[in-house]
């Protein structure tokens, strides 16, 4: 549900968090760090006088999304 959220534009944690209400914070940080270290999202932390962080999609999120949604129609069809 995350790669689907970041798919369109980039979005700062509790925004996450908010689209997610179910989700706790501990869960989403869990989430966001396996999907960071799976190269699927991109963490970019802005420098302002409170930093800003944002996940966005990656190449390879976009294309593993792309092998998702193909497992997920031939799985209809079973």
């Amino acid at each position: 549900m995350i790669v689907l959220l970041v798919l369109e534009t980039p979005h700062r944690f509790w925004a996450l968090k908010r689209s997610i209400p179910d989700i706790t914070e501990k869960m989403l940080l869990a989430t966001l760090h396996d999907l960071h270290q799976a190269a699927l999202i991109v963490h970019e932390k802005i420098p302002w006088k409170i930093p800003i962080s944002t996940y966005s999609i990656t190449e390879r999120g976009k294309r593993a999304l792309i092998v998702a949604e193909s497992m997920a129609e031939l799985w209809k069809e079973l």
